[in-house]
């Protein structure tokens, strides 16, 4: 069903719930992975662009084993890291997704809810609105794993809809 999926992963817990349904996905259609982590920058008054979050290096880590889990799962990953400030993180993985051609984007509820708190809108609502394809969004209180009814039943859900 899906060629290749954007996996739009920021390290954070929500995150990691929908890297099984990713694999699942993979794995069930032979699908190629981009995961795609957004390192978010604000514009710093010492200098032009100041990296956010005194958590972001660990979640980068947390991004890369996400990786290399998805690969040792067969499952064939690319992987990059790509700059944004928080108010265009959204079009920024909206942009990717055009550039590279993925059949869906799989995102964790809630990306990047301070900005939310801001805005009144998550990343990941302003994603829903503006991606050029579907986008799947795990939701918060779902542990989807791999080989449960509830990836069998997302997975379902997912195909019935786009056919």
């Amino acid at each position: 069903m899906f060629n290749k999926i954007l996996f739009a992963s920021d390290g954070s817990a929500e995150s990691a719930r929908a890297l099984a349904l990713v694999r699942h996905l993979a794995v069930q259609d032979g699908s190629d992975v981009e995961l795609l982590h957004v390192r978010e920058y604000r514009l710093g008054v010492g200098s032009p662009m100041e990296r956010a979050g005194e958590d972001s290096a660990e979640r980068e880590l947390a991004v890369r084993e996400q990786a290399r889990e998805l690969a040792g799962s067969g499952v064939h990953v690319e992987f990059d890291v790509t700059a944004s400030t928080a108010d265009a993180l959204a079009a920024a993985l909206a942009e990717r997704a055009e550039a590279t051609g993925v059949d869906a984007i799989v995102v964790g509820a809630d990306l990047h809810p301070a900005y939310g708190q801001a805005t009144g809108r998550t990343v990941t609502q302003q994603l829903v609105q503006i991606a050029p394809c579907p986008v799947i969004v795990v939701p918060l209180r779902t542990a989807i794993s791999h080989d449960t009814e509830a990836a069998r039943t997302a997975a379902a859900s997912t195909e019935r809809s786009y056919r």
